[in-house]
């Protein structure tokens, strides 16, 4: 199971927001689509960051004003990228490292999928047959 590449467990395509977005159209895409976090991109489409649900709960904690506050200016840069060929052992791996629950899945930079700690759950759940 570790050897299977992280491509066939990623899920795709992915709902993004822009730098630019307000953390009112972050949380409207949030909740419109149960999405747990989103990757934010700048204007050619590379992810700079992401922003999870639990950030805009903080953020609406903190008083802030959603339409004014942009996404560049609360996400979290520089989520944890893999490959699609990427050992789905080797993303598991990362994503303890660096204590993330969500790695996204880029290749010749640009955005493939996304994959979560509960996808790595389902895998173990329910594991592909033997050949």
């Amino acid at each position: 199971m570790k050897a299977i590449p992280i491509s066939q467990l990623m899920k795709g395509p992915v709902r993004t927001v822009h730098i630019d977005d307000s953390m009112a159209a972050v949380q409207d895409l949030l909740n419109a689509t149960a999405l747990a976090w989103v990757p934010v991109t700048d204007d050619d489409g590379d992810v700079l960051g992401a922003i999870s649900a639990t950030d805009v709960l903080h953020f609406h904690a903190q008083g802030r004003n959603a339409q004014t506050v942009r996404a560049w200016q609360w996400c979290h840069y520089k989520p944890l990228t893999v490959s699609p060929q990427t050992a789905v052992g080797e993303v598991a791996r990362q994503m303890r490292q660096h204590h993330v629950h969500h790695a996204v899945v880029v290749e010749g930079g640009r955005l493939q999928g996304v994959v979560s700690t509960l996808d790595l759950l389902a895998l173990i759940s329910d594991p592909p047959a033997a050949d």
